[in-house]
């Protein structure tokens, strides 16, 4: 195994026996289920790991890329990006219709990159599921807290921009009519 300390500065962090050590390391793997998972055997990869084996086999720098979907690159240290830019759309999970749009920019790319990058884009797909799930309480629930959310980011931008405060509270009005309510 290869033991790596902040205090050993000799360690090449773009080594292959590193950069597999760290995944592996990173998704809580043994040596022997990484080994599973590469189609390989535990002391191969303790040999890569320690350095006795200096040059791993292409397959088992292909398969342990496949596996952390990694870029072959990275693993053999000649980059720093981890992951690929193209991806084929099956993995990606996107119709063909959605990527049709996205490449025709019949979407606009910087703003649905803003919208994926965002910390609370998470919870407005769960939102959003909910809605499409069909069930209609959970729906209506889940498009009301979308709309206290518009609400919610629509307060704080007045504080921010007070010179557009009455746009703001217009906005704010409108969405607020919107809201479904139970009886």
């Amino acid at each position: 195994m290869i033991k790596i300390g902040k205090a050993d500065s000799n360690i090449n962090t773009s080594s292959f026996a590193w950069r597999l050590h760290n995944l592996r390391d990173k998704h809580g793997l043994s040596q022997m289920q990484l080994a599973k998972e590469l189609h390989t055997t535990s002391s191969q990869i303790s040999r890569i790991e320690s350095r006795v084996t200096e040059y791993p086999s292409i397959e088992i720098v292909i398969e342990a890329a496949k596996y952390f979907h990694v870029l072959t690159d990275y693993l053999l240290g000649i980059t720093q990006i981890t992951s690929t830019k193209s991806y084929d759309i099956s993995e990606l999970g996107l119709s063909e219709e959605s990527v049709t749009r996205l490449i025709t920019r019949r979407i606009d790319v910087d703003i649905l990159n803003r919208l994926l990058e965002h910390e609370n884009f998470p919870k407005l797909c769960i939102m959003i599921r909910n809605y499409f799930d069909d069930t209609i309480a959970e729906g209506i629930m889940a498009r009301n807290k979308m709309i206290d959310f518009a609400v919610d980011q629509l307060t704080d931008l007045m504080t921010a921009e007070p010179a557009k405060r009455k746009e703001i509270i217009k906005d704010k009005q409108f969405l607020s009519l919107t809201e479904i309510r139970r009886e």
